[in-house]
């Protein structure tokens, strides 16, 4: 569970005080509900968008959130619901191919990898529309492309220096994103997409257009609850910490318990040069839309069928990848290597996302730690008359979609029995002492390029901070419940 509030200690005096509480609200039952207020629910948080960098729906542009985030995850959207997943579509938009292989030509229906419909009774939750460049000189703070005839401005979300070995200064990423689904983006129905293959930007009169990806976040009424997680930002073989390796981590908004892993990540520039791909640290070249062994980014998506010539500098990895994760992590590392004998293939991400089941081993415990007590209880009332909006729908007990006296009549009735744990989350300071102020944080400096398979995570995360580009300092092992 991803629970954000501080623990206390429960003294006698407020145990007496938590159960006045409770018999309050049970007398009072039956005029809970209509005596809240707009005001009142709002504090709880109404919005069913939330953004994990705390810039509330969505993606916050550069203007909410200071300087553009420089590395996945730079922005880390989450969503909890009903069905929780995505769909995406994608094509390069890269004019200036090598000789004799065609470029893409913009104006272009998007036919590689068209966005496939929204299943049956889906309800779009967020879109995100990301583009990506090779240019020389700085880039504008925004660009404008056309997706079915309508102008979409996105901001910089990724940088990096140096290019994918074409010559040019770097690499720069935008990022659209806007709750719900526009009016022109259409699943199941190609896109027209324009000015966003090579052109002018900045001060280069010709960038490279480096791929373009749609997906968009939906959830479906009453199907199992799943958790989504979109990050959007820039890492490249070339401008990473190791020359040659593309690599970072992946915080879950929540605990992956089991079940299927719906993963997916862009692969910018992949030509026949010679690559791999690992998920914590196994080998993923071979996972669906991948070319396997030392050649996983090979540009699928494009106007050159494979086999040769291929090589259209696109490509979307998209499968299940739950064979890589056991249950009870919160987090995943991905790798993209150019580092073996005759690798030589220059290759960039800019968009990735993951899905999974939420599935609860003890309903009742509300905040996940194993026993049902008074914590649970604080939890239940602190939600008590809201609808089961984030934040609230682990205290809606019984899944009515509200926390009322029923709920709290389930917790009472199973107050002081325990079960087993959602998560266990543990951290070991390999050096120093933990921190005073965050016991999940080791004071000391760790580089992480990528630390071996599980079944148990060892990797450094700073938990206040998320991942960023200063120094990781966490040890998280996240082990099943």
């Amino acid at each position: 569970m991803s629970k954000s509030r501080k623990r206390m200690r429960i003294g006698p005096t407020a145990r007496c005080v938590i159960t006045m509480a409770v018999l309050s609200l049970v007398t009072s039952a039956a005029v809970t509900q209509s005596g809240q207020t707009t005001a009142d629910r709002s504090l709880r948080g109404s919005s069913a968008f939330q953004s994990t960098d705390g810039g509330g729906a969505g993606i916050p542009g550069p203007s909410e959130s200071g300087l553009p985030n420089l590395s996945i995850p730079g922005s880390h959207f989450s969503h909890k619901g009903p069905g929780a997943n995505f769909i995406k579509g994608g094509e390069t938009t890269r004019t200036m191919n090598n000789p004799g292989i065609p470029g893409q030509i913009c104006p272009f229906r998007m036919t590689a990898q068209p966005l496939p419909p929204l299943p049956a009774g889906a309800v779009p939750v967020h879109t995100f529309i990301v583009w990506n460049y090779l240019l020389d000189g700085a880039p504008p703070a925004a660009d404008t492309i056309s997706v079915n005839g309508a102008p979409v401005t996105g901001f910089i979300w990724g940088t990096g220096t140096p290019d994918l070995c074409w010559g040019k200064g770097g690499a720069v990423v935008y990022c659209f994103d806007t709750p719900g689904l526009p009016p022109f983006v259409v699943p199941g129905a190609n896109k027209f997409i324009d000015f966003a293959c090579d052109k002018p930007l900045g001060i280069d009169p010709l960038a490279f257009g480096d791929g373009i990806s749609i997906l968009v976040v939906y959830e479906i009424p009453g199907a199992t609850p799943r958790s989504v997680d979109v990050y959007c930002g820039y890492i490249s073989t070339e401008s990473g910490t190791v020359v040659g390796d593309a690599s970072t981590v992946l915080p879950f908004a929540n605990v992956y318990t089991g079940g299927d892993l719906h993963f997916f990540v862009n692969g910018i520039d992949g030509q026949l040069f010679g690559d791999d791909f690992f998920i914590n640290g196994l080998p993923a070249s071979g996972i669906a839309k991948l070319g396997g062994a030392r050649n996983a980014w090979h540009g699928l998506l494009g106007p050159n069928p494979l086999p040769v010539p291929g090589e259209n500098l696109y490509d979307h990895a998209n499968d299940d990848v739950s064979a890589f994760k056991a249950p009870g992590a919160a987090l995943m590392s991905i790798l993209t290597t150019r580092n073996f004998p005759n690798g030589s293939d220059c290759i960039g991400h800019s968009l990735a996302a993951v899905s999974f089941p939420l599935v609860k081993k003890c309903p009742n415990d509300v905040n996940g730690d194993g026993v049902i007590n008074v914590l649970d209880l604080i939890d239940l009332l602190l939600c008590f008359g809201f609808p089961a909006v984030p934040g609230c729908e682990d205290e809606d007990i019984n899944q009515d979609g509200v926390v009322n006296v029923l709920d709290l009549i389930d917790l009472l009735l199973r107050f002081g029995a325990t079960c087993p744990p959602n998560n266990v989350l543990k951290v070991v300071c390999e050096e120093g002492q933990p921190r005073p102020d965050n016991p999940l944080c080791c004071d000391f400096v760790w580089n992480v390029t990528n630390n071996g398979p599980d079944p148990i995570d060892t990797f450094y995360l700073d938990l206040e901070a998320g991942v960023t580009s200063h120094p990781i300092r966490c040890r998280v092992m996240s082990l099943p419940g």
